[in-house]
Order: structure tokens, then sequence, then C-alpha cells
């Protein structure tokens, strides 16, 4: 009697998969599904890079018109700047519809420019139709429909009725059986990817092909870990409820809660637990307080200047001139002081956005949707790390030209107090600088391994669920298959 092995479970299980022809349409139906949505983000991706080099076109023309140099006393269109769309959207869209188009720079801080696809994103019912959705949604339903298959068939004519009399214990009848499906959804998932990078080579320029094709790569095996885990969860729901149809319906609404559900419900409990204002209030408040702050100064100098002309008995003309030296030292002292407290502001609001973001990479542990989603969108460089790294640069770019040029104006103005209304003087402090001796920005570079190691990271998290779940899976079905002698 030939000797009943792991592999050859595993081999009779992947060749009796193979040979359902409802495999074989839904195989089919996910490869259609691949071509339609890699042809709809590389179509997105090409409309996107359009309005990028229009934006980039007008950028040139306002920095052409401020060639006389910069007042600093309002926002500068010439010194926005403007993000490149992302091309990883083709694999997930991650949080790059929502992240801003551009940035403009001015008096009371950064000033985010709304994103045209964040809109059609929000108009859009529904999730958006990517890849990592693909994966996460059919490819789970798929893995769990193959495992509760397998398990509720058996019960009557399957592979544990077969193989009664062969002396094969039941771990190895279990492992080879979720191996040999795990074979089979594999191999889905390679075929999407393949399908996937051969749209891509056909029809996206070689940059954004390049960027698609490693982010493939990197999430691979956090999208293979996440099958593993829903193909062991649907073994142990078949296991756990006899019933077929109240099996089928069990994992129907376990993969309900795990794909969908879940990561939308775990979205709306950190937003009631780290509440957060709108960000244009926030930014609204800043500008506020900066321009009360800038009224509040120049009417000091004008107090300033008053007085001074009164001690000297001169104009105040004159004592503008003669007094420069102090105004100086006020305005400076005063635009500090308005500078920090709009800083506190906008502080605040980051901070709570800080905290409602770590809450979020932390409950995403309990949700393996969430994990996925998350880790594919930094491995196609459209999560939250690249989204981080433009926050932080942007930031520190509004820091820079804050003491260059906004907290540092070439010219302010004086409201001296003359009878119910002010009198208007300047007070001239520099000429106005450039655009070539201002601060450029500088655009983060493009971080793999971050998204690498954050899908590493995910992919352990994944298998570590899908071994604890198989453990189960393991000895239940020891213990459900009497005609199989358990493991000793």
């Amino acid at each position: 009697m030939k000797p009943v092995t792991l592999r050859s479970v595993a081999w009779y299980q992947m060749r009796r998969e193979l040979s359902r022809p409802s495999l074989w349409a839904t195989l089919a139906a996910l490869g259609v599904l691949t071509i339609f949505s890699v042809a709809l983000g590389l179509r997105e991706i090409d409309a996107r890079h359009l309005q990028y080099t229009r934006s980039l076109q007008q950028l040139v023309q306002d920095q052409l018109r401020a060639s006389a140099g910069f007042s600093g006393r309002q926002v500068e269109p010439a010194l926005r700047v403007i993000r490149p769309p992302g091309a990883g959207t083709v694999i997930a869209r991650g949080v790059e519809p929502f992240e801003p188009a551009s940035w403009d720079f001015g008096p009371g801080g950064r000033v985010p420019a709304s994103n045209d696809s964040a809109q059609d994103s929000e108009a859009t019912a529904g999730e958006p139709l990517d890849l990592e959705f693909l994966v996460r949604v059919i490819g789970g339903l798929l893995a769990m429909t193959l495992s509760v298959r397998a398990i509720v068939g058996d019960r009557e004519s399957g592979l544990a009725s077969a193989l009664r009399g062969f002396p094969v214990r039941a771990p190895v009848v279990a492992l080879g059986m979720l191996l040999g499906q795990a074979a089979v959804l594999l191999g889905g998932l390679a075929l999407v990817g393949l399908i996937a990078c051969g749209m891509v080579l056909m029809n996206a320029p070689p940059d954004v092909s390049a960027v698609i094709r490693h982010g493939l790569l990197t999430a691979a095996p956090v999208a293979g870990a996440y099958l593993l885990l829903l193909l062991t969860l649907g073994a142990l729901v078949g296991l756990l409820i006899r019933r077929e149809a109240s099996a089928y319906t069990a994992a129907f609404a376990l993969w309900l809660v795990i794909a969908v559900l879940a990561p939308q419900l775990l979205t709306m409990a950190t937003r009631l637990a780290v509440p957060l204002a709108p960000q244009p209030a926030m930014l609204a408040e800043r500008d506020d307080t900066i321009a009360d702050g800038t009224r509040s100064a120049e009417e000091r100098l004008g107090r300033l200047v008053e007085a001074f002309a009164t001690a000297d008995a001169s104009t105040v003309r004159i004592s503008v001139d003669a007094h420069h030296a102090d105004l100086e030292h006020a305005w400076n002292d005063d635009a500090s002081a308005a500078r920090t407290r709009a800083r506190l502001i906008e502080d605040a609001w980051n901070d709570r956005l800080a905290q409602r973001r770590r809450l979020t990479h932390w409950s995403d542990w309990l949700s393996p949707g969430s994990i996925l989603s998350s880790a594919v969108a930094n491995a196609a460089q459209t999560g939250v790390v690249v989204q981080q790294a433009w926050d932080h640069l942007t930031l520190a770019h509004q820091g820079s030209l804050e003491q260059q040029l906004f907290d540092n104006r070439p010219r302010v103005t004086i409201r001296v107090p003359s009878g119910d209304s002010y009198e208007l003087l300047a007070l001239d402090r520099h000429q106005p600088p450039r655009l070539a001796e201002l601060p450029r920005f500088t655009p983060p570079s493009p971080d793999q391994t971050s998204g690498a190691l954050a899908a590493i990271v995910a992919a352990g998290q994944l298998l570590l669920y899908a071994a604890i779940a198989m453990s189960v899976a393991v000895w239940l079905f020891g213990r459900r298959s009497p005609s199989l002698p358990a493991d000793r």
C-alpha cells in the first residue's frame, strides 16, 4: 500500500479544486476585473499627470510675474509646492486621493489646495476598484469558499472517507488539504499579478511601470498571508458548523466583517475616539490669529510713532526714520508673538491628527482587512508613510519661509492714530527678496524601504493569525474525524 504523505494529500486536494469548473469561472472573472481595474487606474494616472503638468506651467507663469520680489503680506502663488501624482494608485489608492494636490504658503501658514480626485472619490459610492480591493474582497471570498466547501463536502464523500483505512494521521490530512487549497489561491494571486504587470508594461510609461511593478512585488507577501488567513478561517467555520447552509452563511458573514465592515467600523471608531475639527476650520482660526496679530502690531507701531513724534516735537514721518531701530524691535516682538499663537493652534490640531493615526495603527491589529489595506498602500507608496513625509517637509518649508519672508517682511505698515481713523505709513526694512534668494523646497525621495518594512511586518501579523487559526483547525479536524488516527 502506497503511503499517504503530506505532499500526496496536498496534490490530491489541489487537483480536486482545479477540476471544478466554478473555480475556473471565478478565476476568469477575477482576470477580467483585474484588466478593467488596471486600465481604469492607468487612465486616472494619465488624467492626474495632465493636471500636474498644467499646474507646473501655471507655476512658471506665477514665478515670472513675481520677478520683482515678494512682499510677504499674502499667499504667494509663485512659492506653491505641487505634489506629483502617485503611480501606485493602480495597486491601492490609500490616502492618495485625499492628499492635497499642492500647498500654498503665506503669512498664516500652509494652505493645502483641494484635490479634484478626492472630490471624485467622495462623490462615488462604494470602495475604489483597485487591486487591493480585488484581493481583499473577491480573493478573500474565494479563499473562504474553497475551505468551507472542502470541509463540508468531505463529511459525506470527501478526502477523509477516501483515506479511511490508510495509515495517515489527521493533522497530515488537514494540513495537506489546506496546503493544496493555498497553492490554488496563490496561483490565482500570481495570475492577478501577471495580468497587472502585463497591462502596465504595455500601457504605462517606464517610470510609472517601474513603480507599479515594485509595489506589486512588495505587496505580494501581504496579500498571500491575508488569503491564507481567510482560508484557515473558512476551514474553522466548516469544522465548527456541521450543516452546509449554516456553514456557508456563517462564512459569508465572517468574510463580510473582515473584508468590508471591520475596516470601516474601526475608522469610524477612531474618529469618535479622537475628535478632530475639520482642517478648513483650523486654517481659518489660524489665519484670523495672524491677521489680528498683524493689525495689533501695526497699531502698536503707530502709537509708538505718535509718542516719539510728541517727545521729539517732530512729524510722524521724521519719527519713523529717527526711531527705525526701536520700531524694528517692536515689530519683531509682536510678529513673533502672533506667530507663536498661530503655531499653537496648528500644533494642537497636528497633535490630535497624530494621536488619531497612532490609534488607527494599533486598531488595525483587530482587522485583517485593515492590515492588508494599510500595508499594500504603503508598499505602493500611497499610504501614510508618504503622507507623513510630505506633511513634515511642507511644514519645515513653511517655517523657513516665515523666517526669511513672512515674519521678515520688506515693508511694514504703521497705523498712526488720526482722529477716528489711522494715517498709514510705511516702515521700509529691506529690499523685497527674489525667488532665488528664498529657500527651495525639496520633495521627499521615494522611500521603498519603509514600504517594504511595513509590508513585512503586516505579513508577519497575518501569518501569526493564520498559524493560530491553522493550529485550531488541525486540532478540530482530528477531533471531528474519528476514522483517522489523531496525532500523538
